[in-house]
């Protein structure tokens, strides 16, 4: 009788192992994925009078790094971290600074572009900046 009992549990269990399994290699319910590369470039937002820009944050880059608008242009940063660690996005100049922001977080950022000029954007922790994290808006 012992013997039918672990046999018993014993389906159970692995019947519930599979169950998860299958759930688990299913589409159903899991967020969807992209190998699509992130666009980087600047673009119209639906509002042709601000121009959204996405900017990736990981160690130790951002995409892209450089950025032109034109003064007076209302702009729109998405900044996202897609590294391991803490990061933020300082522009110089503009009075611009996001949240530090966690892996897999973001930040928008808006502003109205500043006078013509080259203005250094880059992340104030630690010494990301140093390691590489840093980058231009060049204002027109």
């Amino acid at each position: 009788m012992a013997d039918k009992k672990i046999w018993l549990v014993l389906g159970v269990i692995i019947g519930f192992i599979l169950a998860v399994i299958y759930l688990l290699s299913t589409t159903q319910g899991l967020p969807k994925t992209s190998n699509k590369k992130e666009e980087s470039t600047p673009r119209p937002s639906s509002d042709e009078s601000v121009q959204l820009i996405t900017i990736i944050g990981k160690e130790y880059s951002f995409e892209p790094a450089a950025l032109t608008v034109s003064s007076g242009q209302k702009v729109k940063i998405i900044f996202k971290n897609q590294g391991f660690s803490l990061h933020n996005l300082v522009i110089d100049g503009v009075n611009v600074t996001s949240k530090t922001i966690g892996p897999g977080e973001e930040d928008i950022l808006e502003f109205t572009a500043p006078a013509t000029g080259i203005y250094e954007i880059y992340c104030s922790l630690g010494n990301h900046e140093e390691m590489g994290m840093k980058g231009q808006l060049e204002v027109r």
